[in-house]
């Protein structure tokens, strides 16, 4: 059943505004189960195009507003792990 919601927001939503799963892991630098962990767990909004997933570029941009504990422009893994190291030692 297509809600009003589901509706309004593909209405307004053009093509170009959809992201696939390897854009979107790119945008926000994460691996692909990082990604999908977000969706499942309903922060992450999420589209199903028959076996396809896209996720809208302002669901995107809301999820990095809204989730406090993800900064894209925080240390990546590799340097945070190396700076722990450094300080161990």
């Amino acid at each position: 059943m297509i809600t009003n919601e589901y509706k309004r927001i593909h209405k307004e939503t053009t093509m170009s505004e959809y992201l696939t799963v390897g854009e979107a892991m790119k945008e926000l630098k994460v691996c692909r189960n990082t990604l999908n962990k977000h969706i499942r767990s309903g922060r992450l909004m999420s589209y199903r195009v028959g076996r396809l997933v896209r996720i809208t570029r302002s669901d995107l941009e809301d999820f990095i507003k809204l989730d406090k504990c993800f900064n894209i422009e925080s240390v990546g893994p590799r340097k945070y792990a190396l700076e722990k190291n450094n300080e161990q030692s």
